[in-house]
């Protein structure tokens, strides 16, 4: 748990889950490999992050209230996590060079039910048939901006989730999305029905 201004460099090392590290009750606070929350600003350099089955999520930044939390990453992967590989809950995160692969709920969860929530990435490699996921925005908007990388999955609101197909703004300058089949002003659509509505 981070909850200060800090500048971790991992220097290309590995951050393993372990069975008997498993906290002993639910508590979403202390299931992932890395969270960062408390209004902290965090810079995470050179990281592999790996749930080995036993985290929930690899890397989370959340914000409960007050000053929102920042997370910067550069060149970091997050990998074989049960639930995503990042979760931004009510927080700014920055990623450049992000790499995601065999986590069980998708690549990147971007959450705006509590507050706003902005997720901004700039060249990687995001596996998961769920990609990047925009939840509920019941309190704030989300806020999804890419000007590279290469995304396996969907990109884009949660299709069971109305708030957050009505209150998000999505910005593409770049990229590549393999499963997309329509283009409208970069933003990927994965059926010819959402690209007409």
């Amino acid at each position: 748990v981070i909850a200060k201004n800090i500048t971790l460099n991992g220097n290309d090392h590995t951050i393993t889950a372990k069975a008997d590290q498993k906290p002993e009750n639910d508590s979403a606070t202390k299931q992932h490999v890395i969270l960062v929350s408390g209004g902290a600003d965090v810079v995470v350099n050179d990281l592999t992050v790996d749930g080995a089955g036993y985290a929930k999520h690899g890397i989370q930044a959340y914000t409960g209230s007050g000053t929102q939390t920042k997370l910067t990453l550069n060149n970091v992967t997050s990998q074989n996590n049960v639930g995503y590989g990042v979760v931004v809950n009510a927080s700014e995160v920055k990623a450049t060079n992000l790499n995601t692969n065999g986590n069980g709920w998708g690549g990147v969860n971007v959450d705006a039910k509590a507050a706003t929530a902005s997720f901004y990435m700039n060249g990687g490699n995001i596996t998961e048939e769920w990609s990047v996921i925009l939840d509920s925005a019941e309190s704030g908007k989300n806020t999804l901006s890419i000007t590279a990388g290469e995304f396996a999955g969907y990109v884009g609101a949660n299709p069971e989730s109305e708030k957050a197909e009505g209150n998000d703004i999505i910005t593409v300058d770049g990229g590549t999305f393999s499963d997309a089949v329509a283009f409208i002003g970069n933003v990927p659509y994965y059926s010819l029905e959402a690209a007409v509505g």
